[in-house]
């Protein structure tokens, strides 16, 4: 849900009013991996990953994000690829991570 502040200063002057978030991200997502949908759109995972949707975008022109369907134009992903996705960015030291680029 989204608020609105007070367009009145401390002073009493007008100023721009803005938007703030009043819900948690925990409040919108299950806790379970197994309650997330199956079916995610771009901007539940960019969501969930706290990334733009505009960088999904790019890792999918790229090749280098999470796995995806199309559906006409839509772009979904599914539950099971972004759990793999999480499995293969683990590491334990940054040589591996230099290793894993190296090797695609």
């Amino acid at each position: 849900m989204i608020g609105k502040l007070s367009t009145q200063g401390d002073t009493g002057t007008p100023r721009q009013a803005c938007a703030v978030r009043t819900t948690s991200p925990s409040a919108e997502w299950p806790r379970k991996f197994e309650d997330l949908p199956v079916l995610m759109t771009q901007a539940q995972v960019a969501q969930l990953f706290g990334l733009s949707e505009r960088t999904l975008e790019r890792q999918r022109h790229k090749g280098d994000g999470i796995r995806f369907c199309k559906m006409g134009r839509r772009v979904f992903y599914r539950r099971d690829d972004v759990a793999h996705h999480l499995l293969n960015c683990s590491f334990d030291n940054t040589a591996e991570v230099r290793a894993a680029r190296g090797a695609r």
